[in-house]
């Protein structure tokens, strides 16, 4: 449930150690245009010979370096804007000029061998602009209208990690655009960490509001907040949750 890290910066004792990972800071940023048929995103595919999610569908993105961080003269949140914005360049040609609106963070789980504290944003694309991608991390890049991405993804033709594959959940409730950057203003920001839930049957990431959030005990009775994997397809399920704590999938988008 991490984003963009390359194998060679992983040390030994990292991956010796992954529960004690401290998060790396990372940003990501969800491309949008207005197309024929609908609101499209920007997805690019990973090289399948990576060994840390290769063949996965991703946003333009990656970690924040310290480059970044002198540029925004040791600003955090204007360095996440900074490293969105290179890697976009970097992975897709792409050069950014709107505003970059941030939707929220993600945190990778204790145990994965990476973890990162992803910030992503949203912002308009110019819907003329070519994709160029680098070729080597990146193979492919497409534009895609969110609905057709959720379906492939159903079908088992895209894979996506949790995060990207709920914020496109998220995004399906706006038609244009203009539309998603309003929204995305004036939403609660979100702030993901998942756990991994121990108990039988399939793995299984428990979210904050789920009865085994604390404990990461997937078996536990009570509200359940948690997504996990059926044959390669994400499955989310918020139920009995407590009002305060938004869904992930944009369900509250839709009613507001």
């Amino acid at each position: 449930m991490g984003l963009l890290r390359d194998e060679s910066s992983v040390t030994v004792k990292e991956q010796e150690h992954p529960h004690k990972l401290v998060p790396r800071p990372a940003s990501t940023v969800v491309l949008l245009r207005d197309g024929p048929t609908g609101l499209q995103t920007l997805l690019l595919r990973r090289n399948e010979a990576l060994s840390w999610a290769g063949g996965f569908w991703v946003f333009p993105g990656g970690s924040i370096d310290a480059a970044d961080l002198a540029r925004a003269a040791g600003d955090a949140g204007q360095a996440a804007r900074l490293a969105a914005l290179r890697e976009t360049q970097e992975e897709a040609g792409i050069a950014v000029d709107g505003e970059l609106i941030g939707l929220g963070q993600w945190i990778t789980p204790l145990g994965e061998p990476r973890r990162f504290a992803t910030e992503y944003f949203v912002a308009a694309c110019d819907p003329k602009a070519p994709v160029i991608v680098d070729g080597s991390e990146i193979v492919e890049g497409l534009w895609l209208r969110i609905d057709d991405a959720l379906r492939q993804h159903a079908a088992g033709r895209l894979r996506f990690y949790p995060p990207t594959w709920l914020t496109l959940c998220q995004l399906r409730y706006f038609r244009h655009v203009a539309d998603a950057l309003r929204g995305a203003a004036v939403l609660p920001r979100l702030r993901v960490e998942p756990v991994f839930g121990r108990g039988r049957g399939p793995q299984v990431a428990l979210f904050e509001g789920d009865a085994g959030y604390q404990q990461g005990a997937a078996d536990h009775g009570g509200p359940r907040h948690r997504v996990w994997q059926v044959d390669g397809r994400w499955r989310y399920e918020y139920a009995g949750v407590d009002p305060a704590i938004r869904p992930l999938d944009g369900r509250d988008i839709a009613g507001a």
